[in-house]
């Protein structure tokens, strides 16, 4: 959250980079850097899973088994812009492995995803949560995936907690659930 009220989505790097600017408050990050003089919040876990449309071919393959995220190698995907932290790194991991992803299309959002799956487009790599949310009221199937590195811990980034407004003080302890230390880096 910058500054001012105003709120701003930037890339997981380039939001810690802005809180050790003080250009913004808080951030919200999948790992915690090893930046100096920062503390960091456990905020939520993320599972990830593969959305298809329903009917996909990978819906047989996995036969409603856990599945590997190779499966969906050679599919059309619809993914996130270039610079998003799940997007790249689903690109190196493909890479990783002698893969590509094929994008047809690169949209904002998961919503945006969310919609274009349903309309049989390609396949996306998204949080389980959103996922299963979308699949209440969309044509859309949610594979569920083995790959360990897909569950990722959400983390808040602040400079120091102390020296936060008493409203942002107020927000990063009610998302957070529980007063708990923070983890700073460097210890």
């Amino acid at each position: 959250i910058e500054k001012a009220g105003k709120a701003a989505v930037l890339p997981s790097e380039a939001s810690v980079l802005a809180v050790l600017a003080g250009s913004a408050d808080i951030a919200f990050v999948t790992e915690q850097p090893a930046l100096e003089g920062l503390e960091f919040f456990p905020f939520v876990t993320n599972r990830f899973a593969l959305v298809v449309p329903r009917g996909h071919r990978l819906v047989q393959e996995a036969g409603g088994r856990v599945i590997s995220e190779a499966l969906a190698d050679g599919c059309d995907v619809v993914g996130l812009p270039e610079g998003s932290a799940l997007q790249d790194t689903w690109d190196q991991r493909a890479a990783g492995r002698g893969a590509g992803l094929n994008y047809r299309l690169r949209v904002p959002s998961f919503d945006a995803q969310l919609r274009l799956i349903e309309r049989g487009v390609g396949v996306a790599l998204l949080p389980e949560a959103t996922a299963r949310r979308g699949a209440r009221t969309m044509a859309i199937e949610v594979l569920p995936l083995s790959d360990p590195y897909l569950v990722r811990r959400l983390l808040i980034c602040v400079q120091r907690f102390s020296a936060l407004p008493t409203e942002t003080q107020s927000l990063v302890a009610h998302l957070r659930g529980a007063e708990r230390a923070p983890l700073v880096a460097g210890e």
